[in-house]
């Protein structure tokens, strides 16, 4: 599916940008390397878009059409005593 492998290559580029380029946090390529393959791998993306728990909005560039941007929202894993597992959702990634 190109929309799985347009999405994770889109999540890598803005993890780059933001947590790298932007705000220089000092993170080794290994690391890099191994979160990339657990969690921004079109098979990862693959699995969201077809969770009917997951929604994923895109934004597309018009002149290009290629994907701008992206929003991930699905049940909340937040370890707070206010969320209430199975009821309670959150935005996952924005980018």
């Amino acid at each position: 599916n190109t929309d799985d492998h347009a999405l994770a290559q889109l999540n890598r580029q803005a993890f780059l940008e933001t947590y790298v380029d932007n705000f220089r946090i000092p993170i080794s390529q290994d690391d890099i390397d191994a979160h990339f393959r657990n969690t921004m791998t079109a098979e990862v993306f693959s699995q969201k878009i077809a969770d009917p728990q997951q929604a994923i909005w895109v934004v597309e560039d018009t002149t290009n059409h290629r994907l701008a941007g992206f929003l991930n929202a699905g049940p909340c894993f937040l370890p707070h005593s206010d969320v209430c597992p199975g009821a309670d959702g959150e935005i996952d990634r924005i980018y």
